[in-house]
């Protein structure tokens, strides 16, 4: 059960960096060339990028306090 719990903190604290480079990667021209994101998909990927680093936060503010 302790392995269950920490895999889970482990993946909640990996996502959210992992979802930055992703949305960095497919907005690049560079990269993806002509397929980059459009606006609903940025919109939607910037929106869970920010909920889940903000959720990370929150995690790790619980733990101080």
């Amino acid at each position: 059960m302790r392995a269950l719990v920490w895999s889970g903190i482990v993946q909640g604290l990996s996502v959210p960096p992992l979802l930055l480079i992703m949305m960095l990667l497919t907005n690049s021209r560079k990269v993806v060339g002509a397929r980059t994101n459009g606006r609903w998909t940025n919109f939607l990927g910037w929106t869970t990028t920010l909920i889940t680093f903000l959720c990370a936060v929150a995690l790790v503010a619980s733990w101080i306090s």
